[in-house]
């Protein structure tokens, strides 16, 4: 999980924010803040929430690529309406409250806990979906 946040979290983080603030820079206007609430989410979020679903797909077992791309799927939606809660209110506490070159960071640590809450949702869904293909295979094998 470490390793996930120092190579693909935080680099991918940083890299999205900064063009974020880059398309927003010097734009102070409520319009503005609207529109970078709404570009968050439509392009950040999404592309953040890909990410994040295929490295912890890697991280929990999954060896193909058919196994990362059935992870995405399957959490994609979920992932992502949480992300479209979260995201608006901690970019108002960041346009109000934190300095700009500071945002980064404090994206970071909010993404590191939903990151925990996220791996924990979706290695549940994995061992449930297991679990129920277990138990199909187990009503279909043959009788003694």
């Amino acid at each position: 999980m470490a390793l996930y946040g120092f190579l693909v979290s935080a680099p991918l983080s940083h890299v999205l924010v900064s063009q974020l603030q880059k398309a927003f820079a010097g734009k102070t206007s409520t319009g503005a803040k609207i529109g970078q609430i709404f570009a968050n989410n439509l392009l950040v979020a999404p592309i953040q929430t890909a990410a994040f679903l295929s490295s912890m797909a890697v991280i929990n077992g999954a060896s193909s690529l058919s196994e990362i791309k059935k992870t995405v799927k399957a959490g994609f939606f979920s992932v992502i309406r949480i992300s479209w809660v979260v995201s608006p209110i901690s970019l108002v506490v960041a346009q109000k409250y934190i300095p700009v070159e500071l945002w980064v960071p404090f994206f970071n640590a909010i993404q590191f806990v939903l990151g925990t809450y996220f791996n924990y949702r979706v290695k549940a869904l994995r061992l449930a979906a297991a679990r129920k293909e277990k138990e199909r295979k187990d009503g279909q094998g043959p009788t003694q």
